[in-house]
C-alpha cells in the first residue's frame, strides 16, 4: 500500500522532528516504505491531507498531534485512504481512544500490524473534527496552552492553563438545542464528544464511543471556582458526572448559542466563535487502529 507520512515538525515542543529519523528507521526494519512530507505552516496538514490521495496516497500516517490530524481531515477525501496517528504532540487524546502505544516507534508497529476501523466524525459549522469541540472555558483553556504553555508536555500544558483562565473566567449563558431537549442557562462550558479525552487525558467524556453514531454533550453548570478545583481531579477518572451541576446526554445535531460570541475549539484547535451547528457523519472515516484494542 502507498504510504505518506505526514510530519509536524514542531509538535510536542518540536519532538516530532527529533523523532522521524527513529520511526524512518523502524519503517525500513519493517520493510515497509513512506515518503515523508512536512508541514511548515498554517494550512499545510490540510493541504497534504487533500494533493496525497490524489498523488496515489492510500495510507497516511500522521507525526504529531490532535490538531495536526484534525487539519489532515480536513483536507482528506475520505473514501480514497486511511489514516493512522503517531502521538507526538501535546494532548494526543485521540489516539488514547484508540489505545495506540504513546511510544511513536511501539505505535507505529501497532499499526503497521493492526487492522482499520469505521469511526464517527463531527462538523462544526461545516467544519470536521474528530475527537471534542469545546465552547466557553474549554475553550479558553486550549487558546491559553496553545499560546503560552507550548514549553510544558501534555497534562502538564493543559492543567496550567487551566488554573490560569479559572482565575478570570465568569461563567456564561448559553442555549443548547438538540433533537430532543434544549438547555439554557449558566454554564461554565460545553463539550461535545466523539472520543473521550480531553485535556491530555482528562476524561470529560467518559461514555462517548467513537462509532455508535451519536455525539455525546457534557455541560458544566454554573459552578464556582472552588467547585471547580475541588473536582478536577474527578474528571480524570470520569467520575466527575455524578456532581448535581453536571448534565449529559446523547444527540445527532447540536446548536450551541450564547448571548455573546464565545471561543470554540475543535480537536484542540481554536476555529471560530458561537453560534455553532455541529453534526455527525457515522462511520465516515477509516482509521488504522491495533488489533489487539476493543474500542
Amino acid at each position: 500500500m502507498k504510504t505518506a507520512f505526514i510530519i509536524n515538525p514542531v509538535a510536542g515542543r518540536g519532538r516530532t522532528a527529533k523523532i522521524w529519523p527513529e520511526i524512518e528507521a523502524a519503517m525500513k526494519s519493517a520493510g515497509e516504505a513512506g515518503d515523508p512530507y512536512f508541514t511548515g505552516g498554517p494550512g499545510d496538514a490540510e493541504r497534504l491531507g487533500r494533493e496525497l490521495p490524489q498523488q496515489g496516497y492510500q495510507r497516511l500516517l500522521v507525526l504529531g498531534g490532535d490538531g495536526t490530524v484534525h487539519g489532515v481531515l480536513n483536507g482528506l477525501e475520505m473514501e480514497k485512504a486511511q489514516i493512522g496517528i503517531l502521538p507526538t504532540g501535546t494532548g494526543n487524546d485521540f489516539c488514547r481512544v484508540l489505545g495506540i502505544s504513546k511510544q511513536p516507534k511501539e505505535a507505529l508497529m501497532q499499526l503497521l500490524q493492526g487492522t482499520t476501523k469505521k469511526v464517527d466524525i463531527g462538523l462544526v459549522n461545516g467544519r470536521r473534527f474528530l475527537n471534542t469541540i469545546g465552547v466557553g472555558f474549554d475553550a479558553e483553556v486550549v487558546r491559553t496552552t496553545n499560546e503560552e504553555y507550548r514549553q510544558l508536555k501534555g497534562t502538564l500544558a493543559y492543567v496550567a492553563s487551566l488554573i490560569k483562565v479559572l482565575a478570570k473566567y465568569r461563567n456564561q449563558h448559553l442555549t443548547i438545542e438538540t433533537e430532543t431537549a434544549t438547555f439554557s442557562g449558566k454554564m461554565l462550558l460545553a463539550a461535545v464528544g466523539n472520543g473521550q479525552y480531553v485535556g491530555g487525558g482528562m476524561q470529560l467524556l467518559p461514555k462517548a464511543e467513537i462509532d455508535d453514531g451519536v455525539f455525546h454533550l457534557c455541560l458544566l453548570g454554573d459552578v464556582s471556582k472552588a467547585e471547580v478545583l475541588f473536582n478536577m481531579p474527578k474528571i480524570f477518572s470520569g467520575n466527575h458526572l455524578s456532581h448535581p451541576k453536571v448534565s449529559t446526554l446523547t444527540a445527532r445535531k447540536i446548536v450551541i448559542n450564547c448571548r455573546r460570541p464565545l471561543t470554540v475549539q475543535a480537536d484542540g484547535e481554536i476555529i471560530g466563535e458561537t453560534p455553532v451547528e455541529v453534526n455527525i457523519l457515522p462511520q465516515a472515516l477509516e482509521i488504522l487502529v491495533p488489533k489487539t484494542v476493543k474500542i
